[in-house]
């Protein structure tokens, strides 16, 4: 690999970590640790539903998958949401 390529990577991975910091910065809300909403990154989702990154990546493109939100390159998925999503389709 090049430099040319080494320099466009690292500055792919500082403007990914500029859009999340800016996400998490916009989704800020000074409420009480009970009410505060919390975000998962695409691993940290595919943990938590016991699925792969790769599946929840299908679902993001194919639909039928749980909410997310999206911020530029950034994705993340809300607890809650994960989880009425999980409820929802245990249910059926």
């Amino acid at each position: 690999m090049g430099l040319i390529e080494r320099l466009e990577e690292k500055i792919d991975a500082v403007l990914d970590r500029l859009e999340a910091l800016e996400m998490a910065e916009a989704m800020a809300v000074s409420v009480s640790p009970a009410d505060a909403v919390r975000w998962l990154t695409p691993e940290q989702a595919a943990e938590h539903l016991a699925v792969g990154v790769r599946t929840l990546e299908h679902w993001r493109t194919k639909g039928g998958g749980p909410p997310f939100a999206r911020q530029g390159r950034t994705v993340r998925y809300e607890v809650k949401r994960l989880d009425e999503w999980m409820n929802a389709r245990g249910s059926k």
